[in-house]
């Protein structure tokens, strides 16, 4: 790990040991004022800074080891048959085609052969794959959406591995399958994943990839180390005859990372390569944004049941790894929100001391966030707009969470609600009324309304 990154990283876990002991002062002060109410609310609090604490211990423990656990492609010995499949629906044609001439380019000595799972039917890339030597494969319907194209391809198949790029991903580095063929030598392997790469867009565009791609830059190279990497789609490769042996992609919303856990299951592994080999088209808007989000929060509270059933089968620590995965998005959603309904009780009782809490709280979750995405990206306003987008997600992400519990079924492609922006609008209204009562609290209240109101700012901004 670079130098300015560790101080970076050191300059996150002093904030942090600052604002966890202030708040633990709180509860000495409200004690020594026998102030019983007020210490409700800073024991709440404290509890509430040791659980955001555990999370930026996770982070800077994920952040120190990801460059250390970075998988190096390995060449194959032998050149086992490959299927590279591009499911699509209703893209343009135009797209689908450029990305079919990268895939064309791909350096591979052995067996490759290309097909597109048209569930468009579109007749312009029919002909162009009737040109183009590409297999063309289309259905009566669409059950199962990309997974289920993939699946019924499957029923025909006769290459050993799959390797699987979204409509819109161009190739542009020639090595992939060169670079990771290598690692299926060991039979225990039933996946590669590569990172998802972005092409350069707006300033929005840019946040909205830091966002998702720390994902990829984080969890997933320290994940590859215990073969619990996760499958994401597409950039990647899997051993055929693992995918059918779970029944091919399942029935879910998110097919792929439900596929990884049930090869998990098989004590079959999957890494992940931190190298870009193909970039696809960054978000347009704030609604594409969100619809991704809500659908992967849907799809991972489906399988928390499933793990919960499945928990002791596995380590101590690839429990603690598994966790992060099914509930980071879940803790850092409630916690959030926690965070917010005790700083509004704090200002409407007027703890003084709490609000200086809350203050340092503030610090230390902006300080991390950002400066943690910025090892990676090297821009502080595209990681502070990520902060911010990542926050705008607040409801949505507890709302289809929510509908996933209580088994209210969601569409694969969801749509923003109403509900959403109601709550976002009246949230950042609450805390309006406390502006002008003293420095402290004016700072509180218009953070928390800016907060709040950056999800219709978003999607006035980009929709």
């Amino acid at each position: 790990m670079r130098f300015d990154n560790i101080l970076l990283l050191s300059f996150i876990a002093i904030i942090t040991i600052i604002a966890v002991g202030f708040s633990g002062w709180w509860i000495v002060y409200s004690i020594m004022q026998q102030s019983w109410f007020e210490l409700v609310h800073a024991i709440v609090f404290f509890l509430l800074m040791i659980g955001t604490s555990f999370f930026t211990v996770i982070g800077g423990i994920y952040s120190w080891e990801c460059g250390r656990n970075q998988l190096k492609p390995k060449p194959p010995t032998k050149f086992s048959p490959v299927a590279v499949v591009v499911p699509t629906y209703k893209v343009n044609p135009e797209i689908v085609k450029e990305t079919l001439e990268s895939i064309k380019k791909i350096e591979y000595p052995g067996e490759m052969n290309i097909y597109l799972l048209d569930d468009g039917k579109n007749k312009v890339l029919k002909e162009f794959c009737k040109k183009n030597g590409i297999g063309y494969f289309t259905r009566n319907n669409r059950e199962g959406f990309k997974g289920g194209a993939i699946n019924e391809f499957l029923k025909t198949a006769k290459e050993e591995y799959l390797a699987i790029f979204d409509a819109d991903e161009k190739v542009t580095n020639f090595n992939f399958l060169m670079d990771t063929m290598g690692h299926f030598e060991n039979e225990k392997v039933a996946f590669i994943q590569t990172d998802k790469g972005f092409r350069k867009g707006d300033l929005f565009q840019d946040a909205a990839t830091i966002t998702d791609t720390g994902f990829f830059n984080l969890v997933q190279p320290v994940n590859t180390r215990y073969g619990i990497s996760l499958f994401s789609g597409s950039c990647g490769i899997l051993r055929i005859k693992d995918l059918k042996a779970i029944g091919g992609f399942p029935r879910a919303l998110i097919e792929d990372v439900s596929s990884s856990f049930r090869l998990r299951l098989r004590e079959k592994i999957g890494l992940h390569m931190q190298i870009s080999y193909a970039k696809g088209k960054p978000y347009e808007r704030f609604s594409e944004f969100t619809k991704s989000h809500s659908r992967y929060m849907y799809g991972i509270t489906e399988l928390i049941p499933i793990y919960m059933r499945r928990f002791p089968l596995f380590g101590v620590f690839e429990n603690i790894l598994m966790g992060t995965v099914m509930y980071g998005l879940h803790y850092l959603s409630v916690v959030q929100l926690l965070f917010a309904l005790v700083i509004l009780s704090i200002l409407v009782q007027g703890y003084q001391v709490g609000m200086v809490a809350a203050l340092l709280y503030f610090i230390q979750h902006i300080t991390f966030l950002v400066l943690l995405s910025y090892i990676f990206s090297k821009s502080l306003t595209r990681s502070f707009l990520a902060y911010l987008l990542n926050f705008s997600l607040l409801f949505p992400r507890l709302y289809s969470g929510l509908k996933s519990a209580l088994k209210i079924k969601m569409h694969y492609y969801p749509r923003i609600t109403r509900t959403e922006r109601v709550l976002s609008v009246v949230s950042a209204l609450v805390y309006l009324p406390f502006i002008q009562q003293g420095p402290v609290s004016t700072i509180i209240g218009l953070w928390m309304s800016f907060l709040f109101i950056s999800y219709m700012l978003f999607k006035f901004w980009k929709n």
